[in-house]
């Protein structure tokens, strides 16, 4: 039986169940930043190694594109790229990635340059940042270049006996494999680990209310931000007075300050001040929203006791990208069980029973799919697409249980698995811990 959830930051994002009935086994994530590792699979299935040799690859001098893995500790993907055309005195646009990563951990990924080649890249010092094996190419590494991500966690300050930790995981592998899987929610990253609320912003956008958005975003407080940052907005709320704003704002706000700079001398321009930031970060407005209405499908089939197997009026999803209504009876072993990101161009919508869920989401969102192409802010508009409901795990293994020497008189559990590209490892952490994944990390 589910569990409905108690931790405001899942619940704002659309996550109200548990679907494995064991008990969490609780404890903290990133207590230090290397208990969390990444590591990326690329499309060919080779797993990036950590620490590897910093030398050139090969000699071969073809193409215009140097590929290179990025090694990287507690950093940021946006601020890096940031740091790296600054220090090469070239365009952020040249460089480019398979997919982003968790800032608090160690991570290593695909990367690549154009232009640049590899003698000066491995020029460069930055601490915590390695770059490794740089080679010539004649394509670039494009967003989603990759199968997926490989992480190794510790996971600390566990308060249960080593037998009962046992237990837990060994109930909890016993019903994903049932269940080939679990829910593939998006995780809370995907709205703002701090401030959970890019999806409101979204909203916002496609409702044509720049302003509102505007407010949302520069002036919604959350008790993870610092006591300077809270200040800050809340006065602005207060008094809409962007000038004095502007000196409030820490100064690492960069996207606040670089639209209330706009608004000082635009009041009431609203659009070009979203403009004013990364279309990146623009764009992933749009995205969260989408990916809001999808949790919220997936945490109402749960309640209302459907499982993760396709049913008549699901869709499936072919290997060449074609979508289909399920059917009981037809062959479905070349498929894909997925369900809508919602948008102005989708072919397809879930039909019958699951139909009239989605359907009862976008009501009560006040939402339709054509109101994505966005007429007055046409690059933010998205035509959609589908994403697969079920986020299977691959090689989970238990590495370690022991004392935890961070905390008196706890345990620890050292755990490895992969998952596909856009699957979110706190998805799965969420049913193992059944705790709060987020405020222990950030919390004043």
């Amino acid at each position: 039986m589910a569990e409905l959830v108690e931790f405001n930051s899942e619940r704002a994002t659309g996550l109200k169940y548990y679907v494995t009935p064991q008990p969490g086994i609780g404890g903290r994530i990133k207590q230090l930043v290397e208990d969390f590792v990444v590591r990326e699979i690329t499309p060919e299935g080779i797993l990036l190694p950590i620490d590897a040799q910093q030398g050139i690859e090969n000699d071969d001098q073809n193409g215009d594109y140097t590929i290179f893995s990025l090694q990287k500790y507690d950093w940021d993907n946006h601020r890096l790229i940031r740091i790296l055309s600054r220090r090469l005195k070239t365009s952020r646009k040249r460089f480019s990635l398979a997919g982003t990563k968790d800032r608090r951990a160690v991570t290593i990924q695909r990367m690549s340059a154009w232009k640049i080649p590899p003698e000066q890249l491995l020029k460069l010092r930055i601490k915590d940042v390695k770059i490794l094996n740089p080679v010539y190419a004649n394509k670039p590494v494009k967003l989603g270049d990759l199968w997926g991500n490989n992480f190794t966690i510790i996971i600390r300050d566990i308060r249960e006996s080593k037998m009962k930790i046992e237990q837990s995981i060994a109930q909890f592998q016993e019903v994903v494999k049932m269940m080939g899987g679990l829910p593939n929610f998006f995780g809370h990253q995907r709205f703002g680990t701090l401030r959970p609320i890019t999806h409101l912003v979204g909203k916002a956008f496609i409702q044509g209310n720049f302003k509102k958005a505007a407010e949302i975003y520069l002036t919604t407080t959350s008790p993870l931000e610092s006591k300077e940052a809270i200040l800050a907005r809340m006065e602005l709320n207060e008094t809409k007075n962007y000038r004095n704003a502007l000196k409030n704002f820490p100064k690492g706000y960069k996207p606040e300050l670089a639209m209330m700079n706009h608004l000082v001398r635009h009041p009431n321009d609203f659009i070009n001040a979203f403009r004013k930031i990364s279309k990146g970060l623009r764009l992933m407005f749009i995205h969260a929203f989408q990916s809001y209405i999808f949790n919220k499908f997936l945490s109402l089939r749960i309640e209302k006791g459907l499982s993760l197997k396709p049913i008549t009026g699901d869709i499936v999803q072919t290997l060449n990208g074609s979508v289909d209504l399920f059917k009981e009876n037809q062959d479905n072993m070349n498929t894909t069980f997925v369900a809508p990101l919602i948008g102005y161009e989708l072919s397809l919508f879930p039909a019958g029973i699951v139909g009239d869920l989605f359907n009862e989401i976008l009501e009560e969102e006040e939402i339709q799919p054509s109101m994505f192409r966005i007429k007055s802010y046409p690059e933010a508009s998205s035509k959609g697409g589908y994403r697969p409901v079920v986020m299977p795990i691959k090689d989970f293994q238990v590495l370690e249980i022991n004392k935890d020497h961070l905390n008196d008189d706890r345990n620890m559990v050292k755990i490895t698995f992969s998952l596909g590209k856009g699957s979110y490892a706190t998805v799965l952490l969420r049913e193992l811990m059944k705790t709060d994944l987020v405020t222990p990390i950030y919390e004043n």
